[in-house]
């Protein structure tokens, strides 16, 4: 199972075409910042990590150069990293990445390869749009009543400007808090917290964030 876990961190360093890698680590679970914002953040998740789990932590630990977060994710250090310089590719299977401007190739589980080069203004359309349609993986849920097709509809054309996106955000989780059926599923007290809970879940950091994180 190592050097399968190896086989796997080579081929992504030879996709991305760079010459050295840093693995990135998550901080410890319950040390999770985002468990502090949204109370339901990964509480899906399973407790316990997989068998060997930690075993091949500690090989991959000691084969390549890595990070650990403190308060964390891994995908935040990615996200402080590309974001900061172009010398940086972020590889990951999670699309969440799509939320920081810079390189990003996200290697699907099927194998398929998608690779990004966002600006700015495309990422935080995609941090805009995660904010409304939630991400069931990670145990949020955005605005209710809105989904997919809610989120293309009500948001500006990619290029917007993010105090245009965040207007439209804003006008759509007010909308779903005037009707008591969506009203209901809202976790906070009122529609501009929510909104505020989903976004800074949403976000992966960048290097802007670099000392916020804790």
């Amino acid at each position: 199972k190592c050097d399968a876990a190896t086989n796997i961190a080579q081929y992504w360093v030879e996709v991305a075409e760079c010459t050295t890698a840093k693995l990135a680590f998550s901080c410890p679970s319950l040390d999770n910042f985002r468990r502090r914002v949204h109370p339901m953040y990964k509480h899906n998740r399973k407790t316990e990590k997989p068998e060997h789990y930690y075993e091949i932590e500690a090989y991959l630990k000691d084969k390549f150069p890595n990070e650990t977060g403190v308060y964390v994710e891994g995908d935040d250090i990615l996200g402080m990293h590309m974001s900061k310089s172009d010398d940086w590719v972020a590889v990951s299977t999670d699309k969440d990445i799509r939320t920081v401007p810079g390189k990003f190739i996200r290697i699907r589980h099927n194998g398929t390869i998608d690779r990004y080069d966002s600006t700015e203004a495309e990422a935080n359309h995609f941090w805009m749009w995660q904010t409304l349609t939630g991400d069931t993986v990670d145990g949020y849920k955005g605005c209710p009543g809105c989904g997919v097709k809610g989120a293309d509809a009500c948001l500006p054309r990619s290029g917007a400007r993010i105090d245009q996106l965040w207007h439209a955000v804003l006008q759509r989780y007010q909308e779903a808090w005037t009707k008591p059926t969506y009203r209901k599923k809202f976790i906070t007290g009122h529609y501009v917290d929510e909104a505020l809970m989903n976004a800074r879940v949403a976000r992966i950091l960048r290097h802007v964030d670099e000392c916020k994180g804790g």
